[in-house]
Order: C-alpha cells, then sequence, then structure tokens
C-alpha cells in the first residue's frame, strides 16, 4: 500500500483525497497540510488522516511514501525551492532574469540538465502578478538559449514538451519541427506529454552530428479517460552512457530507448484505479475492465494493437 500525503486542502485538493480514498486501488492518504488548519481538518475527515499546516513535516513524515501537491502556483514554487538540493525542478521560472538558471543533476558523474517547455497552458492565461511563468513553445528564441546554455554545463540535455494534439496518434509538422530545432541546439532526449495517447518515436541526428531521441507522446500514465486509447500509455526507459577515452576526450551516447506499454485499468463506475505493465496484463482483466461498459470490444488484443500501430517496432517492448 502507497501512503499519499497531500499538501493543499482546498476543493481541488480534496477531490484529489477522495479519488484516492475512494477509487485509487493500492494507495491510501494517511496525511495532508494546509495553511489553513481548519481546510486542512476538513480534508482529513474524508479519510481519517494525520493534519499538518508545515509541509515540511508532511514531508518529513515517515509514514508518508509520496507527496500530491495541490496548492496555488506561488505555494509550488516556495514548496519546490525549499526543498534539498537532490531534488530537481524545472519548468517553472521568476521572470527573464531567471532563465540562466538551469536545473542541473550529477549521477554517477554524469551531469544532466532539465527544461521543461509548453505550448500552450489550457485557457489560462500568465499576468506580471503571477511569481513564476512557464516558457511557451513559440518563444523560439529564449528555447535555443536555454538549450545551448545547459549543452555548455551538461554531459546530456533532457527536454520535456507539452505539445501535440489531444486525442490523436498523429504527429504534427510543429512537434516535428521543434523536435529538430531542440536537438540541433543541443538536446539529447525530448520527451513529449499532452496528447493523452500514444504517439510514436525516433531518432533525430543533430547538426553536431549527435544521435538525439524523442518520444512524441507517452500518452497516459494513471487515467480515467473514457475512450480505450487514452488508457494505453508507456513507460520510456533508455541508458546515458558517458565514456572517458584513454587520451581524456569524452564521448557521451543515449542508448538503447525502450518503451513499455501500460494499461490503466478501472473497475464498473472507475473505481479501483490502477496501472499495470501491458506485459502483466491478461484478458481476464481486460473482461472485466469499466470501460467496456461503452467499448464492448475492449480486450487485451485492441490494447495491443494500439501499442503496434502507434510505436516503431524498434522501440517497442512488449516482453
Amino acid at each position: 500500500m502507497l501512503n499519499v500525503g497531500v499538501i493543499g486542502c482546498g476543493g481541488m485538493g480534496r477531490d484529489h483525497i477522495s479519488r484516492l480514498t475512494n477509487k485509487i486501488q493500492g494507495a491510501q492518504v494517511v496525511a495532508v497540510c494546509d495553511v489553513f488548519e481548519e481546510s486542512a481538518k476538513k480534508a482529513a475527515s474524508i479519510c481519517n488522516a494525520k493534519v499538518y499546516t508545515d509541509e515540511k513535516l508532511l514531508i518529513n513524515d515517515p509514514d508518508v511514501d509520496a507527496v500530491f501537491i495541490v496548492s496555488p502556483g506561488v505555494a509550488h514554487v516556495q514548496f519546490w525551492e525549499s526543498m534539498p538540493e537532490d531534488v530537481v525542478t524545472t519548468g517553472m521560472w521568476r521572470g527573464e532574469e531567471d532563465y540562466d538558471r538551469i536545473p542541473l543533476q550529477t549521477v554517477n558523474g554524469v551531469t544532466i540538465a532539465y527544461l521543461s517547455y509548453t505550448e500552450h497552458t489550457n485557457g489560462i492565461r500568465q499576468n506580471k502578478n503571477m511569481t513564476a511563468n512557464v516558457i511557451y513553445t513559440s518563444q523560439t528564441d529564449v528555447i535555443e538559449h536555454q538549450v545551448r546554455l545547459a549543452r555548455q554545463q551538461a554531459d546530456f540535455v533532457v527536454v520535456g514538451v507539452h505539445w501535440g494534439v489531444e486525442n490523436s496518434h498523429a504527429v504534427v509538422d510543429s512537434q516535428r519541427t521543434l523536435a529538430q530545432n531542440l536537438a540541433d541546439w543541443g538536446a539529447d532526449v525530448i520527451v513529449g506529454t499532452h496528447p493523452h495517447v500514444l504517439q510514436d518515436a525516433q531518432w533525430l541526428t543533430a547538426a553536431d552530428g549527435r544521435r538525439s531521441f524523442v518520444a512524441f507522446s507517452l500518452g497516459n500514465f494513471l487515467s480515467t479517460q473514457s475512450h480505450p486509447d487514452q488508457l494505453v500509455g508507456a513507460i520510456l526507459t533508455l541508458q546515458l552512457q558517458k565514456t572517458t577515452q584513454p587520451n581524456g576526450s569524452v564521448q557521451c551516447e543515449v542508448l538503447a530507448p525502450q518503451l513499455h506499454p501500460t494499461v490503466t485499468h478501472y473497475d464498473t463506475g472507475k473505481t479501483n484505479v490502477r496501472t499495470y505493465l501491458l506485459r502483466d496484463y491478461t484478458q481476464e482483466l481486460a473482461a472485466a475492465h469499466g470501460v467496456r461498459a461503452n467499448y464492448s470490444d475492449f480486450s487485451l488484443d485492441r490494447i495491443q494493437k494500439i501499442a503496434q500501430n502507434n510505436i516503431s517496432a524498434s522501440f517497442l517492448a512488449l516482453t
């Protein structure tokens, strides 16, 4: 059982707590936190959880395995800025003066830079009163500057992009153009989100001759959406290899990218939600899936075809 702590106990926070308590299998809310104690107590009554008004105390609670942050934007920034140095975040910036700060992580002598951009913010406009901002994919001058700067500071540059057409397996020209630009500017790995369904992956040849890898969309990992294609996602695994030659030169390579399909399963009424690797999913589970109320042809065969039709065989890991 995964013990979850929830930070932020407004309406959305209470909705997350209710879903985790009543619909998600294998997880339970054991602690909640809000700066307003009464809000925290109200949320805690849903699941009989501990109450905190200091998020650091919740995070350090030994009973908490994972944390959901469901607080306003300014609280998000403050929360992540309070984390230890080994917690790396990216995608939120404190204005243009912050753009030269490249989030870096060093593991076993390999330094990785992380950057993130979005095509849109679902109709929510940024304004000058916001304490932090995102960078849009239309801001190509800013993106180029950051990626080139990251290339100078890191062995590998990983970029996440919120892009593409919702519920479409087709990769559009704007995604391909930006992916190639990112590779040319210095990105080694590009991971796409937003379409809610799988899209293919491919190798790109960067302007300097490097091979960069792009997965255009990993689909949903955990979802209670209602169409079969929205219930099939993928986990990306790959190797980042740094080799120092006897003459002192360094070679960095992205190796063996694989997409491992996943299936979100839920029972009738979208209850008992859980995610399986496709290799562990069975026909019996598919036959009991709640989505069959509207899609009676949902089956293990259909799931496999969704994966096979949308991920190139060279990247698809079915076993």
